[in-house]
């Protein structure tokens, strides 16, 4: 699983701001960047922006259905914007979602970024936090 051009920018923010403040960097999931563009997809295809969705509810319902195991931390960005470096201004100036971004607990990540029609592009980005790093292998595949 490739990241698109959108999600490699997102991923060199995210981890370049998180270096910057001697936080690791997070690794992209290839399980978790798949989880990410679904929902991307889905509140593009439903014409929604939120997140708890009308179909698939809200993050811990789609994190048990997607069917990870020995997560114990998951955290959810969603973002809508012109550009990679608009959307994450955006939520650099949210205090939950910095909150997300610099979170030292999370590893890996999940980018998803699709055409959202009136919404423009839609950015999701899924946190997750494994029990262990051997758990961490087991339960998705990195990028």
């Amino acid at each position: 699983m490739k990241l698109n051009e959108d999600e490699k920018i997102m991923l060199d923010l995210v981890n370049s701001e998180r270096a910057s403040r001697g936080i690791k960097t997070l690794a992209a999931d290839s399980r978790l960047v798949i989880f990410a563009r679904s929902y991307a997809h889905e509140m593009a295809a439903h014409d929604f922006f939120s997140h708890v969705s009308p179909i698939t509810g809200n993050l811990l319902s789609r994190v048990n259905r997607a069917g990870f195991k020995y997560w114990v931390l998951a955290g959810e960005n969603l973002a809508d914007a012109p550009s990679s470096e608009d959307a994450f201004r955006a939520l650099m100036e949210s205090p939950s979602h910095k909150a997300n971004l610099l979170n030292p607990t999370y590893d890996p990540i999940g980018i998803g970024a699709v055409d959202g029609g009136d919404y423009g592009t839609i950015y999701v980005q899924e946190f997750m936090a494994f029990e262990s790093r051997k758990a961490t292998s087991k339960a998705a595949g990195k990028l």
